[in-house]
């Protein structure tokens, strides 16, 4: 399939449902779903093929057991996908991984264990005698050739846009089955080291299992911190320098046909009580010694967790080697304008009206008390810089709601103005032809 523009008005229809529940889909009118979603100018919508109580709500034929007791209609996903698609509403599909408490219930023995030997609970909790379903289940078991089949079936028989995996996440497992692939790897599982680096490694083999990267999985990265050296567009706006990458990142071989944008740079040793130097990590030694960045086709991937990175740290050059990673997978965006980074920026396309509608946002949070953010001042800006993807042409560009006209320009497939001043939360409408 196509890869389809991807849609930002969007709503999460979070759907577990005990298979106590009656009922369910008993008053389900599809039209009405769908309009509803229509009227709220939502365009994007995840819908549930499985939850997390592992009940299906579609006419499974490879899982009739799974399907929900009470579902009425049958075909429910069915319905609402369709009703979706009539109104142009772009449907992912909702999977969930770890957690599936009727698997949990009918295959304990795909359950993960932790280094304690107990059942694998996110919330440490015994699934025999508390709520919840947050127990963990273990993809080294068969339970993987149960996840394929059930995806398998379910992108066969619903059309859709996208899939949503959810509680995807790692899990240090010693199960009977990853304790095989340990010690196959020659790891010991009774040492947390090697049950950490096979889960990562475990986690890597799951996604290739599932998707295309364009790189295999060989394990941790064998030296953390370690540096990179961006160049060429993945390096736009950094200086030729190295630049610390600070928490652990994957050790990973770039497939034939994938493009490594940057490599890692070895540092001199890693940090030990045996051997160190200075505050916190050891210098670079200058040595390229692994794939740090790789693009395959329309997916850029990084060995380092720069998300994470970003938020404990906030280097900016994790920020800046992001977008300049999403400017070579999108070069053309919708939107986009020349002010600080704390500009909320979004582009609403209002068919019906003939119009598009620029909505910038800026409130800068500040941590005034320990547990909240908060607005107390707005700090306006002036003479924003705007260009907007002509996707089709536009007649005028004014203010809203002060209904001031806006001068523009149109250059190179953009619309091109200034927005005089932005105080806290500014609209402005270009009318389309």
């Amino acid at each position: 399939m196509s890869v389809p523009d991807i849609r930002y008005r969007q709503i999460h229809l979070d759907f577990h449902t005990s298979e106590l529940v009656e009922g369910v889909g008993r008053a389900f009118d599809a039209e009405q779903f769908a309009q509803t979603l229509e009227k709220a100018r939502v365009n994007s919508i995840n819908l549930f093929s499985r939850c997390h109580h592992g009940m299906l709500y579609y006419d499974s034929k490879r899982f009739p057991e799974r399907v929900h007791p009470h579902l009425n209609p049958r075909d429910l996903l069915k319905q609402q996908v369709e009703a979706c698609h009539r109104h142009n509403i772009h449907v992912n599909l909702y999977v969930t991984v770890r957690w599936d408490l009727y698997t949990v219930h009918e295959h304990p023995e795909w359950i993960a264990i932790d280094e304690n030997g107990r059942y694998s609970n996110l919330e440490k909790k015994d699934f025999f005698f508390e709520p919840g379903f947050y127990t963990n289940l273990c993809w080294n078991s068969p339970y993987r050739q149960f996840l394929k089949e059930q995806i398998g079936e379910v992108l066969e028989t619903i059309p859709f846009e996208l899939v949503w995996f959810d509680a995807s996440f790692v899990v240090e497992c010693a199960c009977q089955h990853c304790k095989a692939g340990m010690k196959a790897l020659g790891l010991d599982p009774t040492q947390k080291k090697d049950r950490v680096a096979y889960s990562y490694r475990a986690y890597w083999d799951f996604v290739r299992d599932m998707s295309a990267l364009g790189v295999d999985y060989k394990g941790s990265a064998p030296y953390s911190p370690d540096f990179i050296k961006p160049a060429g567009k993945i390096g736009q706006g950094l200086p030729p320098a190295e630049h610390v990458m600070y928490l652990k990142g994957a050790w990973v071989a770039a497939r034939e046909g994938s493009e490594v944008l940057a490599e890692a740079i070895e540092p001199i040793f890693n940090r030990t009580f045996e051997h160190f130097t200075s505050h916190a990590h050891s210098p670079s030694s200058g040595k390229p010694g692994y794939p740090a960045i790789v693009k395959n086709g329309r997916t850029i991937y990084f060995i380092h967790p720069i998300f994470t990175m970003y938020h404990t740290h906030a280097p900016r050059w994790c920020k800046q080697l992001f977008l300049n990673a999403l400017e070579m997978l999108l070069p053309e965006p919708v939107l986009k304008h020349d002010g600080p980074s704390t500009i909320l920026a979004t582009l609403n396309h209002q068919a019906a009206e003939h119009r598009q509608v620029v909505h910038l946002l800026h409130y800068i949070p500040e941590r005034r008390s320990m547990t909240l953010d908060i607005i107390e001042d707005v700090i306006p800006l002036y003479q924003l810089k705007v260009s907007v993807r002509a996707d089709h042409e536009v007649k005028s560009v004014s203010l809203v709601p002060q209904s001031v006209p806006v001068p523009f320009d149109v250059r190179d497939g953009r619309v091109e103005f200034v927005v005089p001043k932005v105080n806290g939360h500014q609209m402005v409408s270009l009318a389309l032809g």
